[in-house]
């Protein structure tokens, strides 16, 4: 039987740090590839204590549990770590995962039927570097890189079974389909990738791609788009244009979500770059 465990040190010349609420590991362990890390309202620990930290698969030691090579271990109540489904005994160096730190939060950033609403995620503007993001097309992952290295425009509504969300992407559809594969062009918004072939389908929408950020909202938190303090999440429609090299060249955030965007401020800045 080992030893049991203590709760961890710190350093006299580190004082404890706060953590991120959720963190994973930047390089694997000793023995093995670490699976998944996590730690949670964890406001005692650093890098190098959990470094430090040993965990002993098949064993209990303190309030630590192993099950099958994921060990669980509460510390002070608030935190756990998920380590190394390999056996490994090492956990390794932390950094922040993107998508459960702190988001940026803008307040009365648009307005939805006249009620000021908060977008959460930056304000991208022209000039900054698409943000990636990890959105749905049928049921195939599609990131930015996924993306054409050519013009693309990305349209975004809240809905596509509300008439201005289909006004939107027929409108750029027409619009599009004079500058033909110079231009990738996406409609995006939270509805499941399945509504989203239906509504293309039954409008005729040839031109316009559908990206679902139904998954994680990944889309909506990078792009600042995601609409908080709703009954049900929804993106706030906007438009951006990004270039071949990937940078933001025109964004539209609509000051009132139930409006339609500027059609052809859109469309110019987009054949600018075409």
């Amino acid at each position: 039987m080992y030893p049991a465990m203590g709760a961890p040190k710190f350093s006299d010349t580190q004082p404890p740090t706060r953590r991120s609420r959720c963190a994973r590991p930047t390089t694997s362990s000793t023995s093995g590839e670490v699976k998944s890390v996590a730690v949670f309202g964890a406001s005692s620990l650093t890098n190098q204590n959990l470094g430090q930290m040993r965990i002993r698969p098949g064993r209990e030691h303190d309030r630590t549990r192993v099950h099958f090579g994921v060990t669980h271990r509460h510390i002070d109540g608030i935190a756990r770590i998920v380590a190394d489904a390999s056996g490994s005994d090492t956990i390794s160096t932390f950094t922040p995962t993107h998508r459960d730190c702190t988001m940026e939060k803008r307040a009365n950033a648009v307005t939805f039927k006249g009620e000021g609403k908060t977008l959460v995620g930056p304000a991208i503007k022209a000039g900054d570097t698409a943000p990636d993001f990890k959105c749905l097309s049928g049921l195939s992952p599609v990131t930015l890189a996924d993306t054409p290295a050519k013009a693309r425009i990305f349209s975004v509504v809240p809905s596509l079974d509300t008439p201005v969300c289909g006004m939107q992407t027929k409108k750029f559809d027409e619009g599009l389909a004079a500058l033909g594969d110079k231009i990738a062009a996406y409609t995006v918004s939270l509805d499941l990738p399945f509504a989203q072939k239906r509504f293309c389908t039954a409008e005729g929408v040839k031109s316009m791609q559908t990206l679902s950020d139904v998954h994680n909202h990944s889309f909506g938190t990078s792009w600042g788009v995601l609409l908080e303090g709703l009954p049900l999440s929804l993106l706030a429609r906007s438009v951006f244009v990004v270039d071949k090299a990937g940078k933001v060249t025109y964004a539209e955030y609509v000051p009132e979500v139930t409006n339609e965007p500027n059609y052809a401020a859109a469309m110019e800045a987009l054949k600018a770059v075409a």
